[in-house]
């Protein structure tokens, strides 16, 4: 898989997640603040992340259309989210992404650098020709980030997620290498 590459920046590293980072990654999944605006649900158990990890290290092995990265905090070595990369088309070289951050470490720049140096490392050395994301029309605070990551609004989908039993508009959000 080509996005299996360990990268650095300046605070952060992004590499595979571990089942080493359960008690991390549950930190910030079981935060029902930061998935207020997600499709799934907080974890309230721990198995529910520990699943999700072992799905995610049976995908970096597999010829699966997704990547997980974990966020770490280069000073502390504390994972303190993840980046995941999907609906990857090596054809028309396009993918999504989507993102969580722990909620102690928002408002810092950390994931403006974590999205913004992958998003250059596809387009120049993988030669991905764009990169979208979305999120709801109500999360004002991300719409800021794909943006501030170089990413343009390109239109809203009525009623694309089903939220807490509610449909919510998303915002459409890319990017493409010029």
């Amino acid at each position: 898989m080509i996005f299996d590459v360990e990268h650095f920046t300046g605070r952060l590293k992004l590499r595979r997640i571990q089942l080493t980072d359960l008690e991390d990654m549950f930190e910030y999944t079981s935060q029902k603040s930061i998935t207020k605006h997600l499709v799934w649900e907080a974890h309230e158990e721990k198995t529910k992340t520990s699943n999700f990890i072992k799905n995610c290290i049976e995908k970096y092995d597999s010829e699966s259309n997704e990547y997980t990265y974990g966020i770490e905090h280069s000073g502390s070595g504390k994972l303190i989210g993840s980046i995941h990369v999907f609906d990857i088309s090596y054809l028309s070289k396009r993918y999504e992404i989507s993102y969580i951050l722990n909620e102690r470490y928002q408002r810092q720049g950390l994931m403006k650098e974590a999205l913004s140096h992958f998003i250059r490392f596809s387009f120049k050395k993988l030669e991905f020709h764009r990169a979208q994301a979305k999120c709801s029309k109500d999360n004002l605070a991300s719409a800021k980030l794909l943006e501030a990551s170089g990413m343009r609004r390109e239109g809203i989908h009525k009623d694309y997620w089903l939220i807490n039993q509610k449909y919510e508009d998303v915002l459409s959000y890319a990017v493409i290498n010029q």
